[in-house]
């Protein structure tokens, strides 16, 4: 079995003096964030690996579950390809190079690619991922090659 943990980074601040990538979260992201990963905690979800995008909001989000899984954040993983644009094919492409002795890893990025990506591996499931909105889709099979579109099942899902 195979898991993965969907995170939209928490709420990020609107700032117009700074880019899109160096916004930051605000003290109420921080605090929607650590609520959240507490949750995650607490129905024993633990992730093996974490992987976020670069931006400044998401790997803030990364840290703070991080944080709270006793995971090293000098372990996350940045990956260009989840800051915008991002597809379903994209990410099957990434999980089919992860290592198998993974079997839950964690996924920190943005809306609307993470909505969309999340539910085209849903087979009749439906969310929509507002800020600090986590989501457990696992699929049936021992190798990350062979996770496939449709053929995921929500086990989890935690909003604010």
């Amino acid at each position: 079995m195979k898991k993965l943990i969907l995170v939209r980074h928490s709420q990020a601040e609107i700032d117009n003096k700074t880019t899109d990538f160096e916004r930051n979260l605000t003290e109420y992201g921080k605090q929607t964030a650590d609520l959240i990963a507490k949750k995650i905690v607490k129905k024993l979800v633990s992730t093996e690996l974490i992987i976020s995008s670069p931006a400044n909001r998401a790997k803030q989000t990364a840290e703070i579950f991080a944080k709270e899984q006793n995971y090293p954040i000098e372990k996350i993983i940045e990956n260009n390809i989840l800051y915008s644009g991002f597809t379903t094919i994209d990410l099957l492409n990434m999980l089919s190079k992860i290592d198998n002795n993974h079997n839950c890893i964690m996924i920190i990025s943005h809306n609307p690619d993470l909505s969309t990506i999340t539910n085209n591996f849903l087979n009749g499931d439906f969310v929509n991922f507002k800020p600090s909105t986590t989501a457990g889709v696992e699929f049936n099979v021992n190798d990350w090659k062979k996770v496939k579109a449709r053929e995921g099942k929500l086990f989890l899902f935690e909003q604010v």
